[in-house]
């Protein structure tokens, strides 16, 4: 059983087994299933101190 942090691995894989399947370029893929896991962590980020500062609101 494949342990993952987030996610990261698994989806690369799955992108892999895709890019594969559909004939497209391999490093491509996986680029840009690292770019969606980077954009998703940064406006995770911003909604985690969006959360914290408005709980100071109140």
């Amino acid at each position: 059983m494949p342990i993952t942090i987030g996610g990261i691995g698994s989806r690369e894989v799955t992108f892999l087994f895709g890019a594969q399947i559909m004939h497209l370029e391999i490093t491509n893929s996986i680029a840009l299933s690292l770019l969606f896991y980077i954009i998703t962590a940064i406006v995770s980020l911003f909604g985690i101190i969006y959360s914290i500062k408005t709980e100071k609101l109140k």
